[in-house]
């Protein structure tokens, strides 16, 4: 019985971790009201090599699709 507890309790806390940490790294993005924001936005994803980040912010019309375009930014800017 106290096998079966301990085995609960072990999954119950490793289904709290996993949601607490999902929670904490998936952040929300907000649309820039100005083109100030916007270029502050796009530049701290650059920084932080959040290529989705730099995608979201920004229109890029050299690529053929968003993939081709998230490739070519993680190829370029973080090889």
């Amino acid at each position: 019985m106290k096998g079966k507890k301990l085995v609960s309790l072990l999954l119950a806390g490793v289904v709290a971790g996993s949601i607490l940490v999902t929670s904490t790294t998936t952040a929300e993005r907000v649309v820039a009201q100005t083109p100030m924001e916007a270029a502050t936005e796009y530049y701290d994803a650059y920084i932080a090599r959040d290529a989705e980040g730099m995608m979201f912010y920004s229109k890029d019309i050299n690529y053929l699709d968003e993939k081709s375009r998230e490739e070519g930014y993680v190829t370029y800017y973080w090889v």
